[in-house]
């Protein structure tokens, strides 16, 4: 686990962190060493343009991207298991994306309210795939600790600049008819809700 502390520095419980950062009062300052690797996140106060633009993503999710409406970008991938996965091969399904890298706080702290909605869905037409930036063997270091419900695909940055995916975390689902039909970008204090009651409209 990387240590997080607040601004005067105070160690932070891990349970404590999901509802830090869903109020959207914080945001995560990562602190990296010379391997590039995270040694600690320290949570500082949001600026008013960061909480502005927070704002505009939870009350606009699905304008954030010029995606929105056209027709999903194909992409082939294989999970950490060897399982392959591809655009074509899930046509009719309802598909979630989740963008992220292991070194995002913000990612792995979703984890666990992500794993509830794979659960929620996993006796319907829907499909969670992970396509994670980061290698094979930093993710199965990482899952050693945590359990993510989602298809992990690796070494996806090829997969995440096709769909101009510059910030993460970054959810998107592509609807029954193979079209990016919703797109929501970070984690905000109903960025959860805003996924879940897009899966529940799109799977239908």
């Amino acid at each position: 686990e990387t240590p997080t502390y607040s601004e005067d520095f105070r160690l932070l419980p891990q349970n404590d962190l999901m509802s830090v950062m869903m109020s959207g009062d914080f945001v995560p300052e990562p602190y990296i060493d010379s391997t590039k690797t995270v040694k600690i996140c320290l949570l500082r106060k949001a600026t008013e343009e960061e909480k502005q633009q927070m704002r505009s993503f939870q009350d606009n999710p699905a304008e954030t991207s010029s995606l929105i409406g056209k027709k999903a970008i194909d992409f082939t991938g294989r999970d950490i298991f060897g399982d392959s996965y591809s655009l074509k091969e899930l046509q009719g399904k309802t598909i979630v994306i989740n963008f992220w890298f292991v070194e995002c706080k913000p990612c792995i702290m979703e984890f666990p309210e992500l794993n509830k909605l794979a659960q929620k869905y996993k006796d319907r037409n829907v499909v969670f795939l992970g396509f994670s930036t980061s290698n094979k063997k930093k993710i199965e270091d990482l899952i050693k600790t945590k359990l993510f419900e989602y298809k992990i695909i690796p070494d996806s940055k090829e997969i995440a600049d096709a769909y101009e995916i510059h910030s993460f975390p970054t959810h998107l689902i592509i609807d029954k008819n193979g079209l990016v039909a919703y797109y929501f970008l970070g984690l905000t204090p109903n960025s959860i809700k805003e996924l879940d009651q897009n899966i529940e409209r799109l799977s239908q």
